[in-house]
């Protein structure tokens, strides 16, 4: 992923600069600041949800300027985002949550869903049936 001088601004505030750095394949990157420095709307604009006021973000090789709608949707389901403190849906159990974008994404089985967010939640170290059952409020 490479960021090209991207700015960003929300009505009359300046979010972003000019801020340029690339994320090489298999690196950890950090994103780190206080509160409402723009770490999320950053975010946002690299993962498709926003689009910044002026720069460049090439994520896989494409640059988000010159992509199509159908595109974006084939790069934003590649992307994973961890929501701060665990968020999820509180009307859901943990295997319903896990289930979700499987469900929205792919043409699988119910069983084979099932059977995917089973493996997922037992890679985590919760014991494999009663964290099916676990709401998550």
């Amino acid at each position: 992923m490479e960021l090209r001088e991207v700015s960003t601004t929300i009505g009359d505030t300046v979010i972003h600069r000019e801020i340029s750095f690339t994320i090489y394949r298999g690196e950890l990157f950090a994103i780190v600041g206080r509160s409402g420095s723009g770490k999320s709307v950053l975010l946002r604009e690299m993962i498709l949800l926003r689009e910044p006021g002026a720069g460049s973000i090439r994520v896989l090789g494409r640059d988000l300027n010159e992509i199509d709608p159908d595109a974006a949707l084939q790069l934003r389901r590649r992307c994973g985002v961890l929501f701060q403190e665990g968020a999820l849906f509180s009307a859901l159990t943990v295997a319903e949550n896990v289930a979700t974008p499987l469900r929205e994404h792919t043409a699988l089985s119910e069983r084979l869903i099932e059977e995917i967010a089973a493996v997922k939640i037992g890679l985590t170290g919760f014991p494999p049936m009663r964290s099916q059952n676990i709401r998550t409020s």
